[in-house]
Order: C-alpha cells, then structure tokens, then sequence
C-alpha cells in the first residue's frame, strides 16, 4: 500500500489524479441516478436508462483510467493508438450496460457485478495493446 500512495504522489501530476477522481465520482453518480430512474419505469424506457446509465458508467470508468495514465510521468514517451484508445472505450460502455442490464434479473445478480469488471480489465489490456 505505501509503494501505491509513494506512487501516486511522486510519479503522477497531481492535479490530474484529482481531475480522475472528480470524473470518476460525477460519472458514477450520474449513472446510478440514470439507473434508479429506470427502475421507477417499465418496458423500452426502462430499458433505455439502464443502458445509457452502462454506457455513462462505462465512459466514466475509461476516463479514470485515461487520465490517470495522462497524469503519470513516464521515463519514456508514450503514444496512444487513436482505433484502440477509442475500441477500449466503446468495450468499458458495452459491458457496463450489459452488466446493469444484466444485474436486475434472477440468475444476473453476480453476473451483473462481474461483466463491468471485466469491462475494467479488458480496457485495460486493449488500452496498454
């Protein structure tokens, strides 16, 4: 844990972990808030939230982490890959709102956790690809 927190304060602009985390938490409360409203609806609009409050908490999630690779100063240059900065986005948002649309019915409930974290993986692994 300290070599985690020696990290982050001696190896990341500081200003951008926090832009991170401020991005981080307005997308999580906006997409639970999405999520909550489309529970209080039935049918195509209910729906419509769910996926949208995926794709909102999946955008959030590819954000965190992008920024937080813009913060980090490495030793070396780095480039980014335009097609695969913008594939790892669109898996994050597909798998999210897979996983929330998932998560409300009988036999989702642990699959609904598990598809946004590998969302979170899979951003990873095409991201640094």
């Amino acid at each position: 844990m300290i070599h985690v927190l020696r990290c982050i304060l001696l190896q990341h602009d500081l200003r951008l972990v926090a832009l991170a985390v401020l991005l981080s938490l307005f997308a999580s409360v906006t997409a639970m808030t999405m999520i909550a409203r489309g529970r209080r609806t039935r049918g195509r609009q209910r729906m419509l939230w769910v996926v949208i409050g995926g794709v909102v908490a999946g955008c959030g999630i590819w954000g965190l982490h992008f920024v937080a690779m813009l913060a980090y100063r490495f030793a070396f240059p780095v480039g980014y890959d335009v097609g695969l900065t913008a594939l790892s986005a669109l898996v994050a948002s597909v798998l999210c709102s897979v996983g929330f649309r998932v998560a409300p019915s009988r036999l989702g409930g642990a699959a609904g956790g598990v598809i946004p974290r590998v969302a979170t993986c899979l951003l990873h692994y095409i991201g640094t690809a």
